[in-house]
């Protein structure tokens, strides 16, 4: 049977920009959101104990921009943590967690909304684009629980239903010191019996730094975290996805090594 249609025009839409440390950037990721086409109905930046310019950046842009809220913590609690206290310090039954280093397309929140027409849409999630020490693009490419057990294509701004983060319990702390806190949550969703809807039709601007990604991990680690994914869904992560999915890691591992050195000249 299919799910009953919603009227998108009646979700309201929550974007999170958690920031530690990147008040440099901050800027262009406000100046994305004061751009869209369908503007948010509620932003809040959240400083993550920051000791950069971040809080005289936030000061700024809360007194030019009065549906912008900021919040501010000492000690920095990790970004899964200022996550799951940003989602809860908003309301909107849409959410989007946008990265201060960041952008959103135009059409970003306007086209994901869309996406929730049906009831059993848990998350939808754009194009995303890489820029800064890397470009390339990562195309919304179809839904598949199957190959979102062997390895995520979601990103972690994907725009997600508030009943959804509620019914998975957030995002799992647990996933902290792994920094796949995002693909816990979306297979979370899948396991609850919500689906993705990719949405080609906009993208994500996803910056990257020179040096190791807080993604960036061990091949141990690598297979740490795979179980871990398997313990917290078993209905959706297998056994065999797990060795399958760290073997693609390992090669993956091998293969980049193997580029580098020739890039050196070694």
């Amino acid at each position: 049977m299919d799910d009953p249609e919603e009227s998108v025009d009646e979700h309201s839409i929550s974007v999170v920009v958690p920031c530690h440390n990147y008040g440099r950037y901050l800027g262009e990721a406000i100046a994305s959101l004061d751009a869209q086409t369908r503007p948010p109905d509620e932003v809040l930046i959240i400083d993550d104990g920051s000791d950069d310019e971040t809080a005289e950046v936030i000061e700024k842009i809360v007194a030019t921009h009065p549906g912008i809220r900021g919040l501010s913590r000492r000690p920095a609690l990790g970004a899964v943590r200022t996550f799951n206290d940003g989602v809860s310090a908003t309301s909107g039954d849409l959410v989007v967690i946008l990265s201060a280093d960041d952008r959103a397309s135009a059409t970003y929140l306007g086209d994901l909304a869309k996406a929730f027409g049906e009831a059993s849409t848990g998350f939808a999630y754009p194009e995303t684009r890489l820029f800064g020490a890397r470009q390339n693009v990562w195309p919304a490419r179809p839904f598949d629980w199957r190959v979102l057990a062997r390895g995520n294509f979601v990103n972690g701004s994907a725009m997600f239903r508030r009943e959804t983060y509620e019914r998975v319990g957030g995002f799992d702390e647990r996933f902290t010191t792994m920094g796949k806190e995002d693909w816990a949550f979306y297979l979370r969703a899948v396991a609850l019996g919500y689906k993705g809807v990719p949405v080609p039709s906009c993208h994500l601007e996803y910056r990257q730094h020179a040096g190791p990604s807080r993604n960036a991990a061990s091949m141990c680690m690598s297979l740490v975290t795979r179980w871990r994914l398997y313990q917290v869904a078993p209905e959706v992560v297998r056994p065999s996805d797990v060795v399958i999915g760290w073997v693609r890691d390992v090669r993956g591992s091998v293969a980049y090594g193997l580029r580098a050195r020739v890039h050196r000249g070694q």
